[in-house]
């Protein structure tokens, strides 16, 4: 889902928004029938929880829940890294071929071939698009990852009165530390499930209804 902003303000004059999939979005409603979420709302409840979660529950329990997302965000990093090898290996090899059909294309101008190498040429030259594409969109996981194990520490200090200093943090330490906390939220349509970091189970998943 992603955020959409509406025209109307709260009662403190700021710009409301809602959370819309993009699925509804792009079918026009054929293929998901969502009640949108309230965004302000749901943010803030999110927030909400989690800090009435840790005032409630022992210390321990919370940072060896913050160890964990630390391990998984290393995990990560070294994903995105592996694939990112992958990646670049195979626009190599995918740039060669083209080098290769491009050489083979100007001594065969007169041949029955041309076409055929020309076509191949095209086709290789989408995937290597489609490659770049995802490096791209790699690097930029990859950069997110690095930003918060960089910020990690830090931020790990600060939770240790996490219930009186999450208020104080700026935009980015919050979005930083909810990213570390939360695996995710997920809407059904009536109720928002709130799940954290390596304590998913997927047998007891909601299913999100009236959406295909």
């Amino acid at each position: 889902m992603r955020p959409k902003t509406n025209k109307r303000l709260d009662e403190n004059g700021n710009k409301t928004f809602s959370y819309l999939c993009e699925t509804k979005e792009k079918s026009r409603r054929e293929l998901c029938q969502m009640k949108n979420p309230q965004g302000n709302l749901l943010d803030q409840m999110v927030c909400d929880e989690i800090k009435k979660i840790v005032q409630n529950e022992d210390r321990k329990i919370l940072f060896k829940q913050l160890n964990q997302a630390k391990r998984q965000l290393l995990s990560k990093e070294t994903s995105y890294s592996t694939e990112l090898d992958h990646l670049e290996k195979a626009l190599s090899d995918t740039e060669k071929k083209i080098e290769n059909l491009v050489l083979a294309l100007s001594q065969s101008s007169d041949s029955p071939a041309f076409a055929y190498i020309n076509n191949q040429i095209s086709v290789l030259h989408e995937q290597k698009l489609e490659i770049e594409k995802q490096i791209e969109y790699h690097n930029k996981l990859l950069q997110d990852q690095n930003s918060l194990l960089a910020n990690f520490n830090i931020l790990i200090k600060k939770l240790s009165s996490f219930p009186d200093s999450f208020d104080m943090m700026s935009i980015e330490e919050k979005r930083t530390v909810l990213r570390a906390l939360v695996d995710k939220v997920v809407w059904d349509g009536t109720h928002a499930h709130l799940y954290f970091t390596g304590s998913i189970d997927e047998n007891t998943k909601p299913q999100r209804g009236d959406c295909k």
